[in-house]
């Protein structure tokens, strides 16, 4: 999408939206792996429940993928 336009946009999404009618057992794991998902194909910003641990496993990886934290062997266990 930031190629077809100039100057590029930026992306955003609310990642709660899309387990909506979901089971709850369903909703937190979905949102996370849409938000992992999204931040590969290039979203900029998202609206996350920052509490929920789906979502900072979620993010944890994210950040790890883009080098931004490092990875221990620790954090396996």
């Amino acid at each position: 999408m930031k190629e077809l336009v100039e100057p590029p946009i930026n992306t955003i999404a609310w990642i709660s939206n899309v387990s909506t009618g979901l089971p709850r057992a369903l909703r937190k794991p979905l949102e996370a792996a849409f938000l992992t998902y999204l931040a590969g194909a290039g979203l900029d910003a998202a609206m996350v429940d920052i509490l929920d641990e789906n979502i900072k496993k979620a993010i944890y990886l994210i950040k790890s993928f883009r080098d931004e934290i490092v990875f221990t062997q620790a954090d396996i266990s």
